[in-house]
């Protein structure tokens, strides 16, 4: 990928998460839990905001009554095994398959479809070769903490889902176009492609003035 890009988008990206404090009203409206209720759960900032935005994107699918219980359940509470599956994966080095099966019956439990998931759709998009691949890269960014790798990921994941959305109807195609449809509805993504737009813009505008030169 050019440098150029990688590099204003890594800026830009960054610089958008310390900016999420302004959608905090939208994200509290769409949570199960409150803020304070996880503040002891450590979780990396952006792919943690982008699946509770991605949460309330789905709330008119939820079954309220059923979210409402969860709220006030404390021990083996499926919302907290939800968030908490990243790192027991890791520790124990669970495979993409085991978290499908994981998240199929812990969103069952919320009362939630499958692809409240913000990998669900992704993986049924991805070759089989990769979905391992993928699903570790996730399952690293997810506990090492580190915003770099975690913009890596992020980019790998859209330009994936872009490209597969562009391609003939399949039902790969399908999925691309609505996890798409439903990360654009988020304010953050939605400010991160028209940025996308804006450097493609330019890096086609610098290549025309360098072609005429």
């Amino acid at each position: 990928m050019n440098y150029k890009l990688m590099v204003v988008f890594s800026v830009f990206l960054l610089g958008a998460c310390q900016t999420f404090q302004g959608n905090k009203g939208k994200e509290n409206d769409g949570n199960i839990i409150s803020s304070s209720e996880r503040k002891d759960i450590k979780t990396p900032s952006l792919f943690f905001k982008l699946q509770m935005l991605y949460f309330y994107e789905f709330k008119d699918v939820l079954d309220r009554e059923k979210c409402a219980r969860l709220k006030s359940k404390k021990e083996d509470n499926p919302f907290f095994n939800f968030i908490k599956y990243p790192k027991e994966a890791f520790v124990k080095n669970l495979n993409h398959e085991k978290a499908i099966y994981f998240y199929r019956k812990n969103l069952n439990e919320m009362g939630m479809p499958y692809n409240v998931w913000i990998l669900a759709d992704v993986l049924d998009v991805v070759n089989e070769r990769n979905r391992e691949t993928l699903w570790q890269q996730f399952v690293y960014v997810m506990n090492k903490d580190d915003p770099a790798e975690e913009i890596k990921l992020f980019m790998i994941i859209w330009y994936t889902m872009v490209r597969e959305a562009a391609k003939p109807l399949s039902d790969k195609q399908i999925k691309s176009k609505r996890w798409l449809m439903k990360m654009r509805q988020i304010t953050l993504v939605n400010n991160i492609e028209r940025k996308l737009d804006f450097v493609f813009e330019e890096m086609i505008n610098d290549s025309k003035l360098s072609n005429e030169n």
